[in-house]
């Protein structure tokens, strides 16, 4: 009987730890805005991030729309901390079909997850993956995105 107890008992703690990664208020779609310029610039390209969270440690996929016609693919991984502040990398650059564009560059990205009832937001800034960080000619910027509710 005890033994029947301390079973249910874990199948229920792995149910309800599955379901809570699941409901992640980090996971899902993200939207806004990427920019070439560390000041107080809005002006960019748009920028989408689909996050899945598993144990604090992120994976997914960002979209950088360059036009119309191009947008950068990359998968990416990452970690969140327990402060709400997040850490991403670019690690793989997904070529579409037809497409001869490859990014002169990979990225890692730095965010505040602000959490609120009525709107969740990342902000935080990116900047190009180097062997010599303090370089003056490393390219970055800021990121500003609203989490998407989804439809359902």
């Amino acid at each position: 009987m005890k033994r029947l107890l301390l079973v249910c008992a874990l199948a229920f703690f792995a149910v309800s730890i599955s379901s809570a990664q699941e409901d992640h208020p980090l996971a899902g779609r993200w939207e806004g805005i990427i920019t070439q310029s560390t000041h107080n610039s809005t002006d960019g390209y748009k920028f989408e991030l689909f996050i899945k969270v598993e144990n604090n440690r992120i994976s997914g996929r960002s979209y950088i729309h360059i036009s119309d016609r191009q947008i950068v693919q990359m998968d990416i991984s990452g970690k969140m901390y327990g402060d709400r502040s997040v850490y991403l990398e670019d690690i793989n650059f997904i070529t579409a079909e037809g497409d001869t564009y490859v990014p002169p560059f990979t990225r890692k990205y730095q965010f505040i997850h602000n959490r609120s009832i009525f709107d969740s937001s990342l902000k935080g800034y990116w900047q190009q993956i180097i062997t010599d960080p303090f370089n003056k000619k490393r390219e970055r910027g800021r990121i500003l995105l609203k989490k998407i509710k989804s439809k359902v």
